[in-house]
Formats: C-alpha cells, sequence, structure tokens
C-alpha cells in the first residue's frame, strides 16, 4: 500500500551527526515512536498526518547514535488502535524498551490481539498485569 506523507514532515535523517555531550550511563529516551513501515503496518484510514517511515531498525540505531541505554517507545496516534508496529518494535528490542520486562508480556500479547482495542485498553491491561493476570 502506497502513502503519501504530510506536506512539510521532516524525513528520517539517514545519517544524523553524533553530539558532543554524552548522556549519562543508564540514560532512557522518554518518547518516541516508529512510523510503520506503511506496506507492513498501514497507517489509520482516520488518520491527522502521514509520516514517513521511521522503522523499529532506524529507531534502534539513533537511539544507540545518541548514547541512550534504553527508550520508551509510544504508540502514534497515526497507527489509530492498530498496535503491531508497537507491538513489533517492543518485541524486536532485546530487552532496551522499559515496558519490554517480562511481567508486562501479558500486556503485549493483548496489545497484539487488540483486545480489549480502543482508548483505554493499555489502562485496562496495565491494571490486570498490575493485579497479577
Amino acid at each position: 500500500m502506497s502513502f503519501q506523507v504530510t506536506p512539510g514532515w521532516l524525513i528520517y535523517h539517514p545519517n544524523p551527526s553524533t553530539p558532543t555531550f554524552k548522556v549519562p550511563p543508564g540514560s532512557v529516551d522518554a518518547h518516541c515512536h516508529v512510523f510503520g513501515p506503511g506496506d507492513t503496518f498501514p497507517y489509520a484510514p482516520e488518520r491527522k498526518y502521514t509520516p514517513a517511515d521511521a522503522t523499529k531498525a532506524q529507531l534502534f540505531a539513533l537511539r544507540d547514535r545518541l548514547g541512550f541505554d534504553k527508550n520508551v517507545i509510544v504508540q502514534a496516534t497515526c497507527h489509530g488502535t492498530d498496535n503491531r508496529a508497537l507491538v513489533d518494535a517492543l518485541r524486536a528490542s532485546n530487552n532496551k524498551c522499559p515496558e519490554c520486562g517480562t511481567p508486562l508480556w501479558p500486556l503485549l500479547a493483548a496489545m497484539e490481539a487488540n483486545v480489549p482495542s480502543g482508548p483505554g485498553a493499555r489502562r485496562f491491561a496495565m491494571r490486570d498485569v498490575a493485579r497479577g493476570g
């Protein structure tokens, strides 16, 4: 499936410079997204914008280049309630995403199945995980 990037959207830089500032050991990039790729993880029809693809591999390479140990991947609104791109990135993160710890695998399974789906699905699943089930 082909998508037209929203005009003015910044394309992922293929070769960003390495910062001269070194982040402290154990630093976490606390908010980042994966976008698509759209042909694998289509964007929601009701989205307000269409980003350029920014894959999990690009995100992980950028994290490493910037010197972060971990990152928190946040569901992108352009994917709507379809969590497959997020779950795919979390599963591939080699436990470098705080949300990939063993206790939260039931959450990933629920997100992957989109059960429950829609707004509040994450809060519901987190509450269930916190109660041990």
